[in-house]
């Protein structure tokens, strides 16, 4: 046999070493791509301070953050969804879900003031961005204000009242409630100048009436109690919306009425708060 037989032909050599780098190049291409995250909290009542830390959550990763910029692990090419949301008290995070506490079968009046955003990142080959989401108020609060009037308001010794039509459940990747309409206790306090306040903070309200059923207890049973229903499905209809912004809505009650009727609270109006979140 001669030699030439053993002989690599030069176009099949030089079509072996075009691949050989041809692959290597391929392997150079594919490189992970760096992202900032920023977090946006303008979009709050600003006396309402921000969260020490909150929780990150892409591709499969639970990160815990505290500042407003982090970067996020690096990833290949392509769009992840991510979930940002803080952890506060008397509210469990269960995925894109936030429900509030129940007690008594009736949700907490006083949850913490919970935080979120969702996201797509885009993550591009061999690049160095930032990305920039705007944290949500979740949780908005809402104060009811009675003012006794009548023969008997001085006799008022408490008022007792539930808020129905609330939800009890978020879903923040949708931006909308879930889950049936719940009930929330008003406990009203009475102030110095002669109205009762009723303070409560909620994630939202369902699309369902929103009724308050209360009764005004007297001192010494003298008048009996009486009892009250108020209709505010009209006032807290955009209630799911500018959560960052507390709404007081203030309304005269009479006492004096004849035992054992009932009456309904009118004429609602809506109050400017000064920004004091409690």
């Amino acid at each position: 046999m001669s030699r030439s037989t053993y002989r690599i032909p030069l176009i099949s050599l030089a079509f072996l070493i075009v691949m050989i780098c041809h692959s290597c190049f391929d392997l150079d291409l594919v490189e992970k791509g760096e992202v900032t995250l920023t977090t946006d909290w303008s979009q709050k009542d600003q006396t309402v301070p921000l969260p020490v830390s909150y929780a990150v959550k892409i591709n499969n990763q639970l990160l815990h953050f505290s500042a407003t910029s982090n970067p996020l692990p690096d990833l290949l090419p392509d769009n992840y969804p991510v979930w940002i949301y803080n952890t506060p008290e008397h509210i469990q995070i269960n995925g894109n879900l936030a429900k509030v506490d129940q007690e008594n079968g009736l949700v907490h009046p006083s949850p913490e003031w919970l935080f979120t955003a969702f996201g797509i990142v885009p993550f591009e080959n061999n690049t160095v961005k930032t990305f920039t989401v705007k944290m949500q108020q979740q949780v908005r609060q809402l104060t009811i204000q009675l003012k006794p009037i009548g023969s008997t308001a001085s006799k008022v010794k408490a008022i007792q009242a539930i808020l129905s039509g609330i939800s009890g459940t978020w879903n923040f990747e949708k931006d909308l409630v879930e889950g049936p309409a719940l009930k929330i206790p008003l406990n009203f306090q009475k102030q110095v100048d002669g109205t009762w306040l009723a303070n409560v903070r909620l994630l939202g309200i369902v699309d369902s009436p929103q009724h308050v059923d209360g009764k005004i207890i007297f001192h010494d049973g003298d008048p009996v109690d009486l009892h009250f229903t108020a209709d505010l499905s009209m006032e807290l209809a955009d209630f799911n919306n500018n959560k960052q912004q507390p709404k007081r809505l203030a309304a005269n009650v009479d006492t004096h009425t004849e035992a054992g009727f009932e009456i309904r609270v009118n004429d609602w109006k809506e109050v400017q708060e000064s920004g004091i979140a409690w």
